[in-house]
């Protein structure tokens, strides 16, 4: 049952890999990673998304303000990185989404115009 059960994943992890691929989103494929892991654990985890790597002090700034966001609420955080929103970050925590990256600024100013 087990080994059945691993075959399956493997087929659907393929078919993952192949569709990010297929549309040029290989750089995807760590922050659907995390997001299956959030969706199947349901656990408390926050993932922050910056467009290059933090430092280890920016890391501190971005837990106190997860922190802030989820009304000091405790929750383990996992870094991601995504150039396409140029600075900033964003962070997301089970269904909620805040966006506090440039591209999300430039998206609501263009939107609004």
């Amino acid at each position: 049952m087990i080994l059945k059960d691993r075959q399956k994943a493997e087929i659907i992890a393929k078919g993952i890999i192949a569709y990010l691929r297929k549309n040029k989103n290989e750089n995807l494929l760590d922050l659907v990673v995390d997001a299956l892991e959030r969706r199947a654990l349901r656990d408390n985890y926050a993932l922050v998304t910056s467009a290059l790597a933090l430092t280890e002090k920016e890391k501190e700034k971005a837990k106190k303000l997860v922190e802030k966001l989820l009304n000091g609420k405790e929750a383990k955080i996992r870094f991601g990185e995504d150039a396409s929103i140029l600075d900033g970050i964003q962070v997301s925590y089970r269904d909620q989404i805040w966006d506090l990256s440039l591209a999300g600024q430039l998206q609501q100013f263009l939107k609004n115009k």
